[in-house]
């Protein structure tokens, strides 16, 4: 039957505890098992993080929660302090799940971070290889290639601010977040905008006029959001369409939001297969990667935002986004974004 153990037993288990848990890696944490162990007196012959069938006399398995074997510590001699040798083995298992699962989490992250940022990139470099051709002929000030060499540098731009944004995620700052007027950032992007779309595409972004619409955000993860529906939109139109962006006031006088509606003439989407189009590496295109709107969803979330999609067969679909209007004043506007509807070639 256990027994209470002693004081000493308990300040060794204490001061053992402490070590195993500040351990950095797996070994570490036997490592410092095997030292608390000695210090009860016990005669640890190995420790082992391989959970196959011991081969020692004496040898007692460490369990992780769900049951399974981690690995093995094996003795000299059977425990004489068994009680507190199980509890320091018991709490060594949980060190070394717990290390393991902060492991596995780690890399799915950088997996999602790394195809997420080859899939937005990879939407920014099309910009750039198709003006580079143009930016190869002889240049001058009133040359045909002049303009679409600014548009480069501005898409390299935007390219840098969506590394900016990952490495942002990286390293788990939080990013910077500014109050912009919603409809001045739509109708200052739509440049951009209007080089990601082939010519069988239009684009009319139109927003209140003389109403500001300030919400806060972060700009470059704004503007990824923006791309992703966008081009979003043109893939469900084949053939070539018009993707209206609106942009309004939305929500209760005590709760105001800025609601943005894109729509696509596609279509539209099954109701069946509705539910699953934020799922991550879901898609119903052959060479797409399944990442444009679930990387839409966490930007909204991001931004405290919501986000619903509208569709039926036949009459296309309607991506809807809510964010809270912000009660700080924009920051000054870009001169140059004086429109206030823009219609895309």
């Amino acid at each position: 039957m256990p027994h209470d153990p002693p004081k000493h037993e308990i300040d060794l288990l204490v001061r053992g505890a402490s070590a195993i848990m500040r351990a950095s890696d797996g070994d570490s944490a036997l490592t410092r098992l095997a030292e608390a162990l000695g210090s009860l007196g016990e005669r640890v012959v190995r420790t082992t993080m391989d959970p196959g069938e011991p081969t020692g006399a004496h040898t007692m398995a460490l369990v992780g929660c769900a049951g399974q074997v981690l690995g093995h510590v094996e003795f000299a001699s059977p425990p004489r302090h068994r009680d507190v040798v199980e509890m320091l083995c018991a709490l060594c298992a949980r060190t070394i799940e717990a290390m393991r699962a902060r492991e596995q989490a780690g890399d799915e992250s950088l997996e999602r971070m790394a195809r997420a940022f080859v899939h937005d990139t990879n939407n920014i470099l099309a910009v750039i290889s198709g003006h580079a051709q143009l930016a190869g002929r002889s240049l001058g000030a009133d040359h045909p290639a002049a303009r679409p060499v600014r548009r480069v540098e501005q898409a390299v731009e935007h390219a840098r601010e969506m590394v900016s944004s990952l490495l942002d995620l990286a390293h788990v700052p939080a990013p910077a977040h500014t109050t912009i007027d919603l409809g001045e950032f739509l109708t200052r992007d739509a440049d951009l905008l209007e080089d990601l779309i082939s010519s069988a595409h239009s684009v009319e972004v139109r927003v209140p006029d003389g109403e500001s619409l300030p919400v806060r955000a972060v700009v470059a993860r704004l503007r990824q959001m923006l791309v992703n529906l966008v081009l979003n939109a043109c893939d469900a139109m084949p053939a070539g369409g018009v993707v209206r962006i609106d942009c309004e006031r939305a929500g209760e006088s005590a709760h105001p939001r800025a609601r943005i509606c894109v729509r696509d003439q596609g279509e539209g989407i099954d109701p069946q297969i509705l539910g699953r189009v934020f799922d991550r590496g879901w898609t119903t295109r052959g060479s797409g990667r399944g990442l444009g709107l679930a990387i839409v969803r966490e930007i909204v979330h991001e931004h405290a935002g919501s986000i619903e999609i509208q569709s039926e067969p036949g009459k296309g679909s309607c991506v809807r986004i809510e964010l809270p209007l912000a009660s700080s004043p924009c920051a000054p506007a870009d001169s140059a974004s004086s429109l206030r509807n823009a219609s895309l070639r």
